[in-house]
């Protein structure tokens, strides 16, 4: 009976003893994780840097010169628009109206086919 009780014992302490390793594997690797992965974020940002010096060791700006152009020509079309409104404007002479007495068939649909203007049909 002793012997049975004792491998009783022993199966329930081997799984607990499992359990806990389980537990001190996954802690154990989150933080080998956490460590290699802050690890390789610095040194992949060392090499992105040295590799963006070894490319281009001096980056020229070339801003001014083209926000000095577009300062100018914003300055040219307010001038130009400045100008433009504020010239006084022309009115044109509207001529004479047009008739308003309503025109006859005559002048709507042309001289009808096979008269003469006279009216005889000859």
């Amino acid at each position: 009976m002793n012997t049975s009780r004792t491998w009783k014992r022993a199966r329930n302490d081997a799984g607990t003893a499992v359990g806990d390793l389980g537990e001190a594997a996954s802690i154990l690797a989150s933080t080998v994780v956490s460590s290699v992965t802050a690890n390789a974020s610095e040194t992949l940002d060392d090499a992105r840097t040295s590799l963006a010096r070894a490319i281009d060791p001096s980056p020229v700006t070339r801003r001014w010169p083209w926000l000095l152009a577009l300062a100018v020509l914003t300055a040219l079309s307010a001038w130009g628009w400045s100008l433009v409104l504020r010239r006084e404007q022309q009115v044109l002479d509207p001529g004479t109206p047009p008739a308003t007495t309503a025109p006859t068939e005559d002048a709507l649909f042309g001289k009808p086919v096979g008269k003469s203007p006279t009216g005889s049909d000859s």
